[in-house]
């Protein structure tokens, strides 16, 4: 889970940078791996690893992951 985080801060200064010079391409391609390996972490403390389980959005917005 550590990893994840770790991986989705660095993705998302990257996004950061990348915006402040105007490559919003590369932004948006950072912005999305930074909310991927965030949402990994979350379902790595839930002890629910996505791939191998049955959840969809709707668990997630009914907070249930």
């Amino acid at each position: 889970m550590r990893r994840q985080l770790e991986l989705a801060d660095e993705f998302l200064s990257d996004a950061i940078e990348l915006l402040s010079t105007g490559r919003l391409r590369s932004a948006i391609d950072r912005a999305y791996y930074a909310i991927f390996h965030a949402a990994q972490a979350l379902l790595s403390a839930k002890r629910n690893q996505g791939k191998n389980s049955c959840w969809c959005y709707k668990d997630v917005w009914k907070g249930n992951c």
